[in-house]
């Protein structure tokens, strides 16, 4: 996969990333993105925020790419809606050898943002607001990141591009 075509695989996954997000939260998504990103196993450094064409620069790199990139929107601010990236550290050359790659995603997986407690889908339970979970994902540029996840935050994830 060569730069041209990560980067367009990567926009069209932050744009399902971004539809899907919206389908259960009540704020208005910014058409424009920022990124902070974090490797799986330092999650406590996280780098941003990121315009669209820097985050490709770094997750492209030397022409490989991480195996896998998990994707989802943390806030809506007034500029941009603001996405986090977690990823692996082994990277590859071959798209063939990504997490999503059966799902035509190449190393991207979109997932829900975080998801208030109890919360069981938007039939039963409602959109929710981003305001209340962001304060579970406290992000502070070049420094530590508390990731959903790490900390048992519930995700729930799409289907693909």
């Amino acid at each position: 996969m060569n730069k041209e075509e990560f980067n367009n695989l990567f926009c069209e996954c932050v744009a399902h990333s971004k539809s899907f997000a919206q389908t259960m939260v009540t704020e208005k998504l910014s058409p424009i993105d920022s990124f902070y990103l974090a490797t799986a196993l330092h999650d406590s450094i996280v780098l941003g925020p990121f315009s669209t064409a820097k985050t490709t620069d770094i997750l492209y790199g030397d022409g490989s790419f991480p195996r896998w990139v998990d994707i989802s929107v943390l806030d809506s601010e007034e500029a941009s809606t603001v996405f986090y990236l977690t990823h692996s550290e082994d990277r590859t050359r071959e798209v063939e050898k990504t997490t999503y790659f059966a799902r035509g995603q190449g190393p991207f997986g979109i997932k829900s943002p975080i998801l208030p407690k109890d919360w069981r889908d938007v039939e039963t339970s409602g959109r929710f607001s981003l305001k209340e979970t962001k304060n579970k994902q406290k992000i502070e540029p070049g420094g530590s990141a508390n990731r959903g996840n790490a900390l048992g935050f519930r995700h729930t994830h799409s289907r693909g591009c």
